[in-house]
């Protein structure tokens, strides 16, 4: 061959070397994009079946701990795992390789590579790795990571074997053939192949189909375009049952081209799968029962609802996005609105997978109320981890509340029947042998009450009855297990009442509960008090003389108690009454039993009242007790305590059973104490006048003393003197705060104190607290700081400044006399919503000395500290705590301490104020009167060379201006 022909062979080899590399890299991206495709669809397919609860593809998420967050029940099959997936959840992902019944066949390979996926922090799809029992599957890595780190490790797995298996048989095939798995062919300007590969034999086969027709075509025209451009074209085309990528690469010398097919079918399926999959999820959606929703946390408006909506509340979707962030306010009541916005800002912190469950009244478009249970959890975050945007669902539970409304109605109906009836209502548990309930009847049947029967259980029936009816009854029960549900059996016995006496009782009971075996395990009856049956079937066998002791005995009984006991029939004559009660008439006990009681009424009208009593008794046949007065035959007004029940008869008749007791001393030393009272609190009121009153006469001299000290500094003086002169203003400053705090707890206990309301500002307020504590936290040796909760800036409110300092400087000067070493901080941070009211919390914490804990319970008392050593080495009245909780109190907050012996103590308060604007600063007067010189008494003229020395001193120091 000659050289010319080996470089034309040369020039085509290089050519179809660049071309094959071309194609090379199509290929790549075209499985590349497959892959993406494939991914897509599986995120859509996710999103669909997540509704389902179901999935095709294994999934497994590790959060960055490798403990194992979500899998299903696709990977437990896929890897034969001996549990279902809510047993794996929380543990370590090591587990699952351990009790993987289909072990990898190099595990350890596999362990390492997924190891260096991790490290990477990068998407890697297409891993392919082999089971024991020969399953192949294909791993997909994607790894959610937020600032560098990864939070969340997603795999995804899936059973390839079918397709890998192919795949190999089609590569051994090509390298038997060409090197090529895909068609290639070469065409000329006409469109007529002059090679293919035998992958290109079924292509070309469809090609020269005469459905092809089309495609020869347009294959000539992207050939005609090629060679005359000299660059590559590609075009996506169908041929056959296949779709492919199309790639031309021109041979300029022979004026031919390298066509080379990429099939592009999965791809394609990849994306009508995608969209078959949305067009799934949005029937789904609008064929599920209840309301899915999107909704944005930023703007507080839903994005996205289905068709649902209209048929809950009567709004179609496109009005309930109209309606915006205006929707809450729109359609919830307004009574769940404030915990619909509390909610609202708990959703933005909710964790991954937690669900908040809440249910809220929304208004219909008709004007009715429906409630709805919604169920919320987080779609998409912020970058800082915050909830962007929340999906979620709605239910109808309207007709659910209504039930259980009416159930709460039915339950409420059926204990108070229980517990009006005259009968023991009770239920028997078989198993435990005890008394599960009864009504409120045994406390008349029996003295004893609901709480003591069960406290007696299991020895309820030793300890109420003799063993043999104890047998007798335990017997009765255990033939009520056998028979059949409404079968009732009976049975009479006796026991022994809590005050000794004896009580026959006929109960009836029935099977009430079974087991899921259906054996009974619960008992209900009815226990009717038949002893006076027994008593009068026993007195009919007795003789008269025991009848008539008996009467004679009950009659003493009676008759000696002091309280007055009586029967009466529903026209209010006495049936029975004991000697107490006809001496109130100044009768005896026959005449009281043989007088109407109309005749009654007109000599003591007062029974006018009793009988209206009386007859509520009869009427609603319960208890009725009440307290009123009485005028007795000797005109003496007597107050009684009345306690009513009915007494029904045997026929049904109800008569009126009283006991009164005689609590006129009772009311009498009432009265005694209220007088007292008031003779305290007016004595408490002068106390207060006096201390204030002597406050402001101590507090002038003391004034003097500091203002002739102040000036006598200024001179000559020697070491001594000026040390003397020290404790001299030392103790005065002492004495004067003291004198303060009294005037201040005068003034409060007197309720004196009035507030002011100014527009202030918040943080000017915090720092000239800080500032004007500074020099004593300095002089101590420990720091004093302001700190603000991040994102709040006090702003100007509406209040008052004054007060609210005055509990900062006691609050901050109490931490600062407590605290030798470490530190005092002021804290404050708004705890109120932006659009609501201004709420504040301020915070004062030191690390001083603290308190005990037994000690916190009087630490606000006024003249109280911790303990007597405290006064001795740090001093004070105990009185700034007790001024500082009134203060916090009248501006309507609560002052709470928190501390540990020897760690120091934090003081708490929380205020609301007034919204107010931002105030120009005010134009200083010309001439200022400092507290200094007020507090030195200038006013007074009693004081007036002491005036005029202070007013010199203050001239000198520039105080007065």
């Amino acid at each position: 061959m000659s050289s010319i022909g080996i470089r034309h062979l040369a020039r085509q080899l290089r050519v179809t070397q660049k071309a094959w590399q071309q194609a090379q890299h199509e290929t790549g991206e075209a499985r590349r994009q497959v892959a993406e495709l494939k991914a897509r669809s599986l995120a859509a397919a996710e999103q669909a079946t997540a509704l389902l609860e179901t999935m095709s593809t294994a999934i497994l998420a590790e959060d960055q701990d490798h403990g194992i967050t979500l899998l299903n029940q696709r990977l437990c099959d896929l890897f034969s795992l001996p549990h279902p997936p809510r047993h794996y959840l929380g543990k370590h992902s090591s587990l699952l390789y351990q009790e993987s019944r289909a072990q990898l066949q190099d595990e350890q390979a596999v362990r390492t590579r997924n190891q260096q996926l991790q490290a990477g922090q990068e998407r890697v799809s297409g891993e392919i790795f082999r089971l024991r029992n020969g399953i192949i599957v294909q791993q997909d890595y994607l790894p959610v990571v937020q600032n560098g780190v990864t939070m969340l490790h997603i795999w995804s797995y899936e059973d390839v074997t079918v397709r890998q298996q192919a795949q190999e048989r089609v590569q051994e095939l090509s390298r038997l053939a060409e090197q090529s798995p895909q068609p290639i062919i070469r065409f000329n300007r006409e469109a007529v192949a002059q090679y293919a590969n035998p992958a290109a034999n079924p292509a070309l086969t469809a090609l020269y189909q005469p459905a092809g027709a089309e495609i020869v075509r347009l294959l000539r025209q992207e050939i005609a375009l090629a060679l005359s451009s000299g660059q590559l074209r590609t075009v996506e085309k169908r041929l056959g049952d296949e779709f492919y990528l199309w790639t031309i690469a021109p041979l300029l010398q022979e004026q031919e081209a390298n066509v080379y097919l990429t099939t592009i079918t999965a791809r394609r399926r990849a994306e009508a799968e995608l969209v078959r999959n949305q067009l799934f999820t949005a029937r789904i959606n609008d064929t599920v029962p209840n309301i899915v929703f999107l909704f944005d946390m930023d703007t507080r408006a839903v994005l996205y609802s289905n068709r649902q909506t209209e048929q809950m509340l009567g709004y179609t979707e496109a009005e309930i996005r109209e309606m915006g962030p205006q929707l809450a306010t729109l359609l919830v009541h307004p009574e769940d609105l404030p915990d619909l916005e509390r909610k609202q800002e708990e959703m933005l912190r909710l964790e991954e997978g937690q669900v908040a469950h809440s249910e809220y009244r929304f208004k219909h478009r008709n004007g009715e109320w429906r409630w709805l249970s919604l169920k919320s959890t987080c779609f998409t975050r912020h970058p800082d981890g915050t909830v962007w945007q929340a999906v979620g669902s709605a239910a109808d539970v309207t007709e659910r509340r209504i039930t259980e409304e009416e159930l709460r109605q039915s339950r409420l109906f059926v204990e108070r029947v229980t517990n009006t009836t005259p009968n023991l209502i009770y239920i028997y548990d078989v198993r435990m042998r005890s008394n599960v309930y009864c009504n409120r009847f045994v406390e008349t049947m029996l003295g004893y009450s609901q709480e003591d029967l069960l406290n007696m259980s299991p020895s309820l029936m030793a300890s109420l009855m003799p063993i043999a009816e104890a047998r007798r009854v335990q017997q009765h029960f255990e033939e009520v297990t056998r028979v059949a549900d409404g079968v009732i059996l009976h049975l009479e016995f006796f026991l022994s009442h809590r005050n000794g006496s004896i009580r026959w009782l006929r109960i009836s009971s029935t099977p009430f509960e079974r087991d899921e075996r259906g054996r009974v395990h619960k008992i209900v009856g009815s226990a009717e008090d038949i002893t006076r049956w027994k008593i009068a079937d026993e007195q009919r066998r007795s003789a008269n003389r025991r009848l008539a002791e008996q009467n004679r005995l009950f009659r003493q009984v009676i008759d000696t108690v002091p309280n007055l006991i009586y029967l009466k029939d529903g026209s209010g004559n006495y049936i029975l009454a004991n000697q107490s009660t006809a001496h109130l008439y100044g009768l005896s006990n026959d005449a009281l039993l043989q007088t109407p009681a109309a005749w009654l009424q007109e000599q003591f009208p007062d029974l006018v009242r009793y009988q209206a009593q009386d007859e509520l008794v009869i009427q609603s046949r319960q208890e009725v007790a009440h307290e009123d007065t009485f005028t007795d035959a000797q005109g003496e007004v007597h107050w009684f305590n009345s306690v009513k029940r009915p007494f029904i008869l045997a026929d049904g008749t109800v008569q009126v059973l009283g006991v009164d007791n005689d609590i006129t001393e009772l009311k009498r030393t009432g009265q005694a104490l209220q007088q007292a009272k008031e003779a305290a609190e007016q004595n408490a009121q002068s106390r207060q006048t006096f201390l204030t009153n002597m406050s402001h006469e101590i507090r002038t001299p003391m004034n003097g003393i500091m203002g002739l000290a102040e000036l006598l500094s200024k001179t000559d003086l020697t070491d001594e003197q000026r040390q003397y002169l020290h404790h001299i203003r030392h103790s005065a400053e002492n004495l004067l705060v003291i004198i303060n705090d009294i005037l201040d707890m005068a003034q409060l206990g007197a309720g004196r104190v009035r507030l002011e309301s100014m527009p202030f500002d918040l943080q000017e307020v915090l720092k000239a607290s800080c500032q004007a504590l500074m020099p004593k936290a300095a002089e101590k040796g420990i720091s004093l700081r302001l700190q603000l909760a991040p994102g709040t800036t006090p702003a100007w409110v509406q209040g008052d400044p004054y007060r609210l300092r005055q509990i900062l400087l006691n609050l901050l000067s109490n931490a600062i006399k407590f605290t030798d070493k470490g530190h005092v901080l002021l804290t404050c941070r708004r705890v109120s919503t932006p659009t609501a009211e201004p709420e504040y919390q301020f915070s004062v914490l030191d690390t001083g000395i603290g308190i005990s804990e037994d000690q916190l319970q009087q630490l606000f008392e006024p003249f109280t500290q911790a303990e007597a050593s405290t006064a001795r080495e740090y001093g004070g009245s105990g009185l700034g705590l007790s001024i500082s909780r009134g203060l916090v109190e009248l501006l309507g907050g609560e002052l709470t301490a928190e501390s540990r012996l020897h760690h120091g103590s934090t003081f708490r308060f929380t205020l609301g104020f007034g919204a107010a604007t931002p105030q120009l600063p005010a134009v200083p007067p010309r001439r200022r009167i400092t507290s200094a010189c007020v507090a030195a008494g200038c006013c007074s003229p009693k004081t007036t060379a002491l005036t005029n020395c202070w007013c010199r001193l203050c001239s000198g120091a520039g105080a007065c201006t």
